[in-house]
Formats: structure tokens, C-alpha cells, sequence
């Protein structure tokens, strides 16, 4: 019997599934509908299946304080991400204008439980909101909401005319962007709950891990050569299937000749480097600057899964800070077979599974974070190296698909379109299985797709052709700050738009997930009268502004001279406005102005564009605080209150802002996607409130019209002088058209 005392010695109720499910308790994941052709009722089917699914991996929670505890300390407590994904639902279905406002079932929830999940360095972490302890609802309360947003969610469906294709531009879109949202969400929490102290867990009903009785051994992971060949990255828009931002666009590229492993380093291999010191002083130098500035941040000492019996700490979070996974086993929560062939007493190491701690699988895949990856990569010799984005599309070839076809805008050339027993992804088994368990492709690789997700060398970056969706402007863009790192290829536990052909994911390079690696070389030129062959990594150029560290470059920490790099401009344009001068981009007495202000109001909240130290410097009272090309000061009025105005920063208009009675946009023709923007000010501006919109030239009446005329009602347009500009390409004139707005009541 399974030890039921929780970590902090508290004692509670055992959940029951009735507590979490809103439907019923299911590991089947469903395929998408074919945006083609689907109906409504195989809309409705999938969106069922998605918010089950997420549901039935919350019940392995033994009770409902284990909701509150932070299995990664850099992350929120479990209850955020159980009613994240239905919050998101709510918030662009407004958006998208399929629910009205006045529908919203609880703004609080839409508010808190809205954004905060991957620990950007502008995020809060644990349990703090807008500079402040939050008080989590119970479990009972976001079961009820779940429940609530489920009913509306199929009421929305059934009433809204389903017009066929369903593209980028439809409102259905929205339906499908919260499906995916949370398929996404399902595979990040079970990251989160494999994190989890292992006596906080209990394994669900119908939850089959992967094979544990797969007697042989790998064979040794020899490296295949790869042709020069050509490949093309990208989405066409007109594909019937929902794709994120980022898999948009297009991109030809050549791959030169390189070599990679036949399998993703196994745990079997990883370990000679874990045994040589590869955590120790004693290979240091096999990490980047960054990995070493990680490893001892961290105190790492092995990868975060495996399980030793020397008390190292786990990484969690606030009460469970002090939790370690590596004790001497107990036998609480051990989990075997009944050949138990899987057992080796000479290894080390147990594994961490979701829910039980197994001898370790020595043929699974590793599971570590970029930076472990590289090092064992550099430790294993000149020359060795992660693969790129490209060369993962160079590997691929799906003979099991007997109707595969080339590329097309048919569905059927998408991996998770063909029923096909021969990838671990879609929820196939509830762990990894051994690297040579299912066959190779004709080129000899295995597992390039599912099982686990491969580390790339390339920093995440949109392609040219793409854009943002208004419905989610902050997807993908704030990633592109050359500090997240593409993932490909999909794991176990990918579904939906994640096991696609076209998924392209990323995180920080210290981030954990199903995620291993496979190692890659090139030729050179002494190697069999070969031209030297170096690849092309994407990386991006641009110095990003970090919030608390100012200006950061993005320093290569490739060898480069076994690469061929490319530096690439971030496509996130608000990036390009973050530098040091950023202060010449705004409209005279932006700044200044806005504290002035604060003299005919209670309250003033500044939602900067651009998060510039100055004008933090001016809230704490400091003169000459701004200059115009270093020469006009800024100086507050006498009698202005500056304790009264909040400077935020926000790469989006989140709930966390009330209504106003007065809001004024100045960085209008700098966003990238204003459209959602100016939809989201409906919510913003109170009834009779105004609503005052400067623009370069890009936003007059007739164009705001057509955003906003539903809800606000034109009181003035006007033309006023404004700064010259540094950027003379966005901001060609000198004058500001200013139109000012009553919100209808």
C-alpha cells in the first residue's frame, strides 16, 4: 500500500476523480479534425478530448493541497495550470468576438489564472500577482469554472455557422488555438508532475507506461552519413490543419553532408559521462559559460529524472524547496513487472517515471536540458555537436505511412494525421520505451519523431513570410530573444499540433522537458578527401532588453569555426525599439507627460512599450532622468505625485487591467499586431470612459473604424507636432494624428 502522508505532514482527504473531471477519465488522445471538412460534432469530439485529457492527469494528485505545492521553483503552483487552459479559452473567445464581454463567466479567474507559465524574466513566480501575495481559489471552485467554461465552450460551438475551410482568419480559429493551447499545457503539467514528490502522486487508472520486458540491448549507436540534400521549413497557410505563429512562413535551405547517431543518447551512454565527472570541476570545461553559470546555480550533480541516494535537492519550489527525489528507496512507491527484466543492479541510477521510481532502463533515452546536452557533446570530443533545425528535416523519411506523401495540403502528409502504431507520441505509452524499439526509417534513424524531443542548435526565430495572429501576439514573439533553444520532433507525451510534421517548439536553455538529444558531426576536409562541411545554425543578432539587467547581448557560445552561423534579426519588432536610445522613439513629454498627469487623476497605470529604465528613474523622483539625443532634460512638474502611477510592462493587454477611466495609446504604429490591441480596449475603458489614440500616420479615423467603431464613438481627430525619430523607417513624418474616442455605454 502506497504511502499516503504528504511532504508536510498534513493530512487530507484522498481526491477523487469526480473532484477534477468535468468529464470522463481518458489517456486516449484523438487526432485533429481536418480543417477541410470537419464537423461540428468532430470539433466538439476533440475539444472534449482535450479538456479530459488535462483534467484526468490532475487526478494523480493524491489530495487537493498537493494543488498548491511548486514542483519547480521556477514555475506557479499546479492550481494555475488546471484552470490556465480554460481561462485562455475564455479570453480569446472574446477576443475573437464569439463570446460577448458581458459572458464572461468569472473575470477574477480570467484574470489570474491568464498568464505566468514559462518563467520569462518579466514573470512572477510561486505565488505572488501584480507585486503581491495571491490567495489561490480552492480546487472545488476552479473544478466549478472548468465545468461552467466546458458548457459555454459547446453552446459557443453548436450556435456559431461553421463555414468550411477553417483558416487563419476565421473565427473558428479561436476554438482550435485553445485546443492546442491546452494539448500543450498537458504535456508541460506532466513535466510539473513527474517534478512532483513522488508520494504527492498516485498512478490513474489506464495509465500503461512503455515496455519495460524489451530484453536486448541497443545495438552500439554508430553515426549514419547524410547526403547534402535540400529541405524546406514552413507551413503554407492554406495547410487544413491549426499551426502556431512560429510554423508559418518559408524557408529553403541546403544541408551539407554531416553525420548523426543512429539513436538518441541512451541513459546507458550518458552515464560514462556522468561517471567521468562530467558534473564536476573535473570536465567544467565541457560546458558553456552559461551551462557552468547553470550547473552551479542549480548544484546539479546528475540529470533531474535519475535518482541517486545522496539528498540532492529536486529544484522545487516554496514548501518543497528542501524536497529531494534522491533517497535511499523506501519501497513506497517502486514499480516493476513481474519478469522485472529490466532491472540492472550494477547501474547507479533509478528513474523517476511520472507517477513511480523503476530501476533504470539503460536503452530509454536521456532526458536532460540544453545545456547537459552540449556538455556531453564537447566532453565527447572536437567536433561533436547537437544537430540543427534543418538537419532534424534531413533525417526524417516515414516509410510506415503506406499512403505518406510528399509534402502537400493534404493531411495525409502529417505524421499525426496517419494511424500508425510506429511512433511513441500522441499519448502511445505513458513514458519513453527503448531507443531501438520501434524500426529505424530507410535512412537508418530512429525516434525522429516522439519518444523524446531533440535538442537543436538553432535559436528560436520565426521564418520569413510569417506573422503573428492577433488572437495570441505573445505566442511565440517574446522567444525570439536568441535565449530559447528549438526542441523538435516531439515526445511521448506531444498530441494534437505538437506531434505534427510541422511542430517547431522552443524553451530556455535550462529548462526541463521529454527532451533528449542525439549527437551530430561534420566532415572535414581530411576525412575521406571531403570539402570541409560546416552547418548552418540559425542564431539570432539583436541585443535584447532584460527586465532588472538592462541591454544583454546574445554572445555565440558555439565553436565557430566548426559552424557556418547565421545571425538572423529577431522577428519580434518590439525587440528592434529595446536599446539604449530607445528613449528618442517616443512622442515628446511621453514620459514626463505621463506623470504630469498624475495630477488630475487618483491613479495612473503606464503600460511601457518598451521597458526603459528611465522612466523608472523618474518614478523614484530622479531629475534629468531622460534627454532628447543627450541634450533636452526631462523634469517632473512641481507637486507631481509620482507614487501614484504604476509602470508596468507587458507584451500584451492583460485582465490584470481594470477599466480606466481615461487610457491613451502612444506606441500605436509600433506594435506589431495592434489589431488585437485595439479589440482588447473594449474591456478597458469604462462606459463613457475615452479612449485617446496617437499615430504616426498609420492609424486614422476610417482605419480605427473599422477596429474599434463598434464599441467607441469618434469625438475628434486632430494633427499634432511630434520629435523627429531615429527610425526614420517606421516614422517618416514629424506629425502625430490624435483621435480621441468616447466608449459607447
Amino acid at each position: 500500500m502506497k504511502d499516503k502522508t504528504l511532504y508536510n505532514n498534513k493530512q487530507e482527504e484522498a481526491l477523487r476523480s469526480e473532484d477534477v473531471l468535468t468529464g470522463k477519465l481518458t489517456f486516449h488522445s484523438l487526432q485533429p479534425p481536418d480543417l477541410s471538412k470537419c464537423t461540428k460534432d468532430e470539433i466538439k469530439e476533440y475539444f472534449e478530448n482535450t479538456y479530459d485529457l488535462t483534467e484526468s492527469l490532475f487526478t494523480s494528485l493524491v489530495d487537493t493541497s498537493c494543488f498548491y505545492k511548486c514542483p519547480d521553483k521556477l514555475r506557479l503552483p499546479l492550481i494555475f495550470y488546471y484552470g490556465h487552459t480554460a481561462a485562455v479559452f475564455m479570453n480569446k473567445l472574446v477576443l475573437a468576438d464569439l463570446i460577448k464581454p458581458e459572458e464572461r463567466i468569472n473575470v477574477e479567474f480570467e484574470t489570474v489564472f491568464e498568464t505566468g507559465v514559462d518563467e520569462m524574466s518579466w514573470d512572477d513566480i510561486e505565488n505572488f500577482r501584480m507585486g503581491g501575495e495571491y490567495k489561490w481559489p480552492t480546487v472545488k471552485q476552479v473544478h466549478d469554472y472548468r465545468m461552467q467554461v466546458r458548457q459555454l465552450i459547446l453552446k459557443v460551438i453548436e450556435r456559431t455557422p461553421l463555414l468550411l475551410p477553417i483558416g487563419w482568419d476565421s473565427p473558428w480559429w479561436a476554438f482550435f488555438m485553445g485546443f492546442e493551447h491546452e494539448r500543450i499545457h498537458l504535456e508541460t503539467s506532466s513535466v510539473l508532475i513527474r517534478q512532483m514528490p513522488i508520494h504527492m502522486v498516485n498512478m490513474p487508472d489506464a495509465w500503461t507506461y512503455g515496455p519495460f520486458n524489451f530484453e536486448s540491448s541497443p545495438p552500439e549507436n554508430l553515426f549514419i552519413s547524410v547526403e547534402k540534400t535540400k529541405v524546406i521549413l514552413g507551413k503554407s497557410y492554406n495547410y487544413p490543419s491549426y499551426g502556431w505563429d512560429n510554423e508559418y512562413g518559408r524557408v529553403e535551405e541546403t544541408v551539407l553532408p554531416f553525420e548523426a547517431t543512429t539513436f538518441k543518447i541512451t541513459n546507458e551512454e550518458y552515464l560514462k559521462f556522468v561517471e567521468a565527472g562530467g558534473y564536476t570541476n573535473s570536465c567544467i570545461d565541457s560546458w558553456t559559460e552559461e551551462g557552468q553559470h547553470w550547473l552551479k546555480s542549480r548544484h546539479a550533480n546528475h540529470p533531474i529524472f535519475w535518482i541517486c541516494n545522496n539528498g540532492c535537492k529536486s529544484g522545487c519550489g516554496s514548501t518543497l524547496g528542501d524536497y529531494s527525489h534522491c533517497t535511499p528507496d523506501d519501497g513506497s512507491n517502486n514499480f516493476s513487472t513481474k519478469e522485472n527484466i529490466h532491472k540492472r543492479p550494477d547501474f547507479p541510477y533509478r528513474l523517476r517515471l511520472m507517477f513511480n521510481a523503476i530501476d533504470m532502463p539503460y536503452n530509454w533515452p536521456v532526458e536532460v536540458n540544453y545545456h547537459e546536452a552540449k556538455a556531453y557533446c564537447n566532453w565527447k570530443g572536437k567536433g561533436f555537436r547537437l544537430i540543427t533545425e534543418a538537419e532534424h528535416h534531413a533525417l526524417r523519411d516515414l516509410p510506415v505511412f503506406e499512403n505518406f506523401q510528399p509534402l502537400t495540403n493534404d493531411t495525409s502528409c502529417d505524421i499525426i494525421y496517419n494511424k500508425c502504431n510506429q511512433i511513441n507520441h500522441n499519448l502511445q505509452f505513458g513514458s519513453s520505451t527503448p531507443v531501438n524499439y520501434y524500426p529505424a526509417n530507410k535512412k537508418g534513424f530512429h525516434d525522429v519523431f516522439g519518444n523524446v524531443w531533440e535538442w537543436c542548435e538553432d535559436n528560436f526565430n520565426g521564418f520569413p513570410g510569417g506573422q503573428t495572429h492577433y488572437l495570441y501576439h505573445d505566442f511565440s514573439n517574446p522567444c525570439y530573444d536568441g535565449r530559447h533553444n528549438m526542441i523538435m520532433g516531439g515526445s511521448w507525451a506531444s498530441t494534437g499540433d505538437e506531434a505534427s510534421r510541422f511542430a517547431r517548439y522552443m524553451f530556455r536553455r535550462h529548462f526541463f522537458q521529454h527532451c533528449g538529444f542525439r549527437v551530430a558531426r561534420s566532415p572535414t576536409s581530411s576525412e575521406n578527401n571531403l570539402e570541409k562541411s560546416d552547418p548552418k545554425v540559425r542564431l539570432v543578432q539583436n541585443s535584447v532588453y532584460i527586465l532588472g539587467y538592462g541591454v544583454s547581448e546574445n554572445p555565440i557560445a558555439l565553436d565557430q569555426k566548426l559552424y557556418e552561423i547565421h545571425r538572423y534579426q529577431t522577428e519580434n519588432t518590439q525587440y528592434l525599439y529595446e536599446t539604449d536610445r530607445t528613449e528618442t522613439l517616443c512622442y515628446e513629454d511621453e514620459y514626463s507627460g505621463i506623470y504630469n498627469m498624475v495630477t488630475e487623476y487618483r491613479h495612473y497605470l503606464a503600460s511601457m512599450f518598451s521597458p526603459i529604465d528611465r522612466a523608472f528613474l523618474i518614478q523614484r523622483n530622479i531629475q534629468n532622468a531622460r534627454n532628447h539625443w543627450g541634450e533636452d532634460d526631462s523634469r517632473m512638474m512641481n507637486g507631481t505625485h509620482v507614487e501614484k502611477c504604476v509602470i508596468k510592462q507587458f507584451t500584451w493587454i492583460p485582465n490584470e487591467l481594470h477599466q480606466a477611466d481615461v487610457v491613451i495609446y502612444t506606441m500605436t504604429d509600433r506594435l506589431e499586431n495592434p489589431k488585437g490591441w485595439l479589440k482588447r480596449t473594449r474591456e478597458i475603458v469604462r462606459p463613457s470612459g475615452l479612449l485617446i489614440i496617437f499615430s504616426g500616420g498609420q492609424f486614422h479615423q476610417n482605419n480605427l473604424t473599422h477596429f474599434i467603431g463598434e464599441d467607441f464613438e469618434l469625438m475628434k481627430s486632430d494633427t499634432l507636432h511630434a520629435i523627429e525619430f531615429c527610425r526614420s523607417d517606421i516614422y517618416p513624418k514629424s506629425t502625430a494624428t490624435v483621435t480621441c474616442w468616447k466608449k459607447i455605454a
